[in-house]
């Protein structure tokens, strides 16, 4: 039934990630991310100026995210990282000054399935910049820039580092190392969202506790969780399901030392539901195995994990 639930639920998580696996007749080498791009600014849709300014910044946003380089790996265009940013822009400060929110996904394939399990999934409201129409987006790794392209920058070593986690334990430090140089680079800028006294949701934050040797656990759960046990669940559904309970346990560890940080919240916002689909199809033993974890380690979403006793 496992494999009839993969097949279910993946046009469900294909819609929220805003983009499809590219499959080929040829192999032709690519930049890392197959990034689907969307900017709306409900608020400030009062003149055509500027409807053809934020159209402009969605296909510059598109391009940099997609047409840079990331990584010296040698890519295939199947081998591309699926993911999406909706960037909505709420409040113009200044002429070409704007505030609003960034909201970034990515999703990973699973194993002899068209299902695409998500891996990270975040809105930042931290998201202030200054954009002029047609104006190209340049990232310089090693110096801060623009708070745009050091945000867009660091969200891409970000979903880096989370997709090179799933398929070697501890896969995407280096991805992770850049990200963190993205925050330390941005930390004397005007800008929220990069300094360690502020928000504990924010990216300083995130990056800070993924590199802890507190988290590793956490690390350890994200790697068994896909490669181990996702990727066996159409081969052999019991064992694939019995890796992801051990994995989760992971988690408990980082949760009895340090409980709620933002990375758990994280993994769980972008797990939830999929969590539940998978064990509604779960044997008892197991359900109530995966119900005694998450009620210690996510609580807040306990109405959603009781579901699975309902089917």
């Amino acid at each position: 039934m496992l494999k009839i639930s993969l097949m279910k639920y993946s046009t469900i998580y294909k819609i929220i990630a805003l983009g499809l696996i590219c499959v080929g007749t040829f192999k032709s080498y690519s930049s890392e991310l197959n990034c689907q791009v969307q900017v709306v600014a409900p608020k400030l849709q009062n003149n055509s100026a500027n409807t053809e300014i934020f159209s402009s910044l969605q296909v510059e946003v598109l391009n940099f995210m997609n047409n840079t380089k990331w990584t010296q790996d040698v890519i295939t265009d199947d081998e591309q990282i699926d993911c999406s940013i909706l960037i909505t822009l709420d409040n113009e400060v200044s002429s070409g000054n704007y505030e609003g929110s960034i909201q970034v996904q990515c999703v990973r394939p699973v194993y002899n399935s068209s299902y695409l399990s998500p891996v990270f999934t975040f809105k930042d409201n931290d998201f202030q910049i200054s954009y002029q129409r047609n104006t190209a987006l340049i990232f310089t790794p090693d110096r801060y820039s623009s708070n745009l392209t050091s945000i867009l920058a660091f969200y891409a070593y970000l979903i880096l580092g989370y997709d090179y986690d799933t398929y070697s334990l501890e896969g995407g430090t280096k991805y992770f190392l850049k990200a963190q140089q993205i925050v330390t680079n941005a930390g004397n800028s005007p800008y929220n969202g990069w300094k360690t006294d502020s928000d504990q949701r924010n990216r300083f934050h995130i990056i800070d506790d993924i590199l802890q040797s507190v988290f590793k656990p956490l690390r350890k759960c994200i790697y068994n969780y896909h490669l181990k046990g996702f990727d066996k669940l159409y081969d052999n559904p019991d064992e694939g399901l019995n890796i992801i309970i051990s994995a989760l346990q992971e988690i408990r560890k980082v949760h009895r030392v340090r409980a709620n940080t933002i990375n758990q919240q994280l993994f769980f916002t972008a797990k939830m539901d999929e969590l539940k689909n998978l064990f509604s199809e779960a044997n008892q033993s197991q359900k109530n195995r995966f119900l005694a974890i998450v009620k210690e380690i996510n609580a807040v979403n306990m109405n959603t994990y009781n579901k699975i006793n309902k089917k």
